[in-house]
């Protein structure tokens, strides 16, 4: 099955600038970051898991953070730079840059 997703992806065209975007969905527990892993050592690519930007307080209204942070920069060609929630801390941790392409 990830073969059958990586031959997709690869011959897909970037909707995203010159980014590929992938996005996956599902239940708790389902597998969702395994899969996200696989993919992204089997594309070379980048993962912004969207716990990063849920929290305890704002588990639904998160989109436009990832949106004006990532999203919208690599659709330029830019990068694309989110600050991590921390789930322990309850409270916006590090940076991280997701560069665009790919």
């Amino acid at each position: 099955m990830l073969a059958q997703i990586v031959a997709r992806v690869q011959a897909s065209e970037p909707r995203l600038g010159s980014t590929k975007l992938v996005a996956i969905d599902g239940p708790g527990g389902a597998g969702k970051s395994t899969l996200a892993a696989q993919l992204a050592r089997a594309c070379d690519a980048t993962v912004v898991p969207t716990d990063s930007f849920a929290s305890w307080d704002n588990a639904l209204d998160w989109w436009p953070r990832l949106e004006r942070q990532v999203l919208e920069p690599l659709g330029r060609d830019e990068v694309g730079r989110y600050q991590r929630y921390d789930w322990e801390q309850r409270e916006l941790a590090e940076w991280h840059e997701v560069a665009p392409g790919g």
